[in-house]
């Protein structure tokens, strides 16, 4: 692993870590929380940035490492940066409570 790499791959622990910390124990509480909402979107892509930073300087690296969660996550960030559709909050509710727990285990594994 690089220093680069290894500090993308740590952003984007840190990030996940924070959204981890922040959530609510329900879905509704989620919704209805627009500042919460907006800061785990922003988190969310800031984890998406550093896991594609990754994968597009770091070909080789990406294709040894990578799971399915990083693939998700780099499309949700082109999705909450480019606006190509609305942004789904059940779909980043069920990414976070589903796949970021297992997603900080494997990221922090290589590190």
């Amino acid at each position: 692993m690089t220093k680069e790499v290894k500090l993308y791959t740590e952003g984007a622990i840190d990030a996940l870590e924070i959204v981890i910390r922040r959530l609510p124990e329900t879905k509704e509480k989620f919704l209805k929380d627009e500042v919460l909402v907006d800061a785990t979107l922003m988190r969310m892509l800031e984890a998406g940035e550093y896991l594609a930073r990754i994968r597009d300087k770091y070909p080789d690296y990406y294709e040894e490492n990578h799971s399915q969660a990083w693939f998700k996550l780099i499309g949700m960030r082109n999705v909450i940066a480019h606006g190509y559709l609305q942004v789904n909050l059940d779909k980043v509710w069920e990414t976070i409570v589903n796949n970021v727990p297992s997603l900080i285990k494997n990221l922090k594994d290589l590190i």
